[in-house]
């Protein structure tokens, strides 16, 4: 997973989606709901659904990660 605290507009995640945007419709997404507790992870596949890829979540990078010898 890449460190989301140095993503830059323009950057891109494994699914080609520009992470400086997704973080940005993720915080609308937020403010939205009234600032909730605990819904991060939903904000952030919302915002994939949004920009029209498939959701990001670490989960999801570790199974396809390769196997370490």
């Amino acid at each position: 997973m890449s460190d989301t605290m140095d993503a830059k507009p323009g950057d891109a995640d494994a699914n080609g989606l520009d992470e400086g945007r997704l973080r940005e419709v993720a915080y609308f997404l937020w403010i939205e709901e009234g600032c909730p507790d605990g819904r991060a992870e939903a904000h952030w596949m919302m915002a994939c659904a949004k920009l029209g890829g498939p959701p990001a979540t670490p989960a999801a990078e570790e199974a396809e990660a390769p196997a370490k010898p």
